[in-house]
């Protein structure tokens, strides 16, 4: 893998996804055609060395991309790409946090007082954050001109390329990230509702066995949201969206197979003819559901490693 395709690998990373391809190749054919000239003029391939000399003008593959995006004048085009970068993490480190905050609430038994900080605080600390990030930034562009760092980087401190992979819809990622967010505070609240363990006064409840599995099906789903969070903010973290994925489903699938063993989920809770019939479907019907779950999670699983380490492997 040579340093131009290097190059191109680390700019196409911070290009918006939909001009990726026609960005890249407009880029790499006018880099190529300077190395080949370059090249032409020496008669002999070029070192590593002379290839980064040609390209350290460009600038580093975040700057560079930028250029390509909107332009941005709220911060210079120099530091936007950072700022841009820490503000979107530091966003998700906030929803993360009220997410803790509430579920700590839940498990404590207020679940109304986790309720209305997930109502008002979320907008409240976004806009500290931005303020704060946006001051913060504005101050390091005010330096930036002053300090010729910026302007010096070696391209031979390029990361090996990687194939690129489809970036995961943002939608989906938040539409999963908010469906991921209600299970965890139902789960939270979950022993501290009569209704949602009677399972809306069915005449079945849910049996005890489920009581050794609360706290771990919870920590689970808290890192599962976790883990949406940053990919919403970072789409392009692919080997986190791998490994925090395999961890997660390695974990739930783990889950499930000791639910499976542990004997009846559901008991009727009402001397009713109908419900003791109803708790032996229900949990007939968990049963299958969970292996069906086991079954989809472990072929799913196989097929995303592969297919992650088969592009890891053709790029080297």
């Amino acid at each position: 893998m040579s340093l131009l395709d290097r190059y191109l690998a680390a700019v196409r990373n911070h290009l918006p996804a939909a001009q990726q391809d026609d960005i890249i190749a407009e880029l790499g054919e006018d880099l190529r055609a300077r190395l080949d000239e370059r090249a032409a003029e020496l008669g002999r391939p070029l070192t590593e060395d002379e290839e980064a000399e040609l390209l350290q003008p460009y600038g580093r593959p975040l700057l560079l991309a930028a250029r390509y995006r909107p332009q941005q004048h709220l911060i210079g085009p120099n530091v936007f790409p950072y700022y841009w970068a820490t503000l979107k993490l530091a966003l998700a480190v906030v929803l993360v946090v009220c997410l803790a905050v509430v579920v700590t609430l839940a498990v404590a038994g207020r679940p109304e007082r986790g309720i209305e900080i997930l109502w008002k605080t979320p907008a409240n600390a976004a806009l500290s954050v931005f303020t704060w990030v946006t001051l913060a930034f504005a101050l390091i562009e005010a330096a930036a001109g002053r300090v010729r760092a910026w302007e010096r980087w070696d391209p031979r401190t390029l990361p090996p390329a990687t194939l690129p992979a489809p970036r995961p819809s943002r939608f989906e990622t938040g539409l999963d990230l908010v469906l991921s967010t209600a299970f965890v505070v139902w789960w939270a609240g979950m022993p501290h509702f009569t209704f949602l363990r009677t399972l809306a006064n069915s005449g079945i409840e849910m049996a005890p066995a489920w009581s050794a599995f609360y706290l771990p099906v919870l920590v689970v789903a808290i890192a599962s949201v976790a883990a949406k969070a940053v990919v919403l903010v970072r789409p392009d973290a692919q080997a986190f969206r791998f490994v925090t994925g395999l961890v997660t489903t390695a974990a739930g699938m783990v889950i499930l197979m000791l639910l499976l063993r542990a004997g009846d989920l559901v008991v009727f809770s009402v001397p009713d003819r109908q419900a003791e019939p109803l708790a032996r479907v229900v949990n007939m019907a968990l049963r299958v559901s969970f292996v069906v779950a086991i079954v989809v999670s472990a072929v799913t699983t196989a097929l995303d490693t592969r297919r992650y380490l088969r592009a890891r492997g053709q790029v080297g």
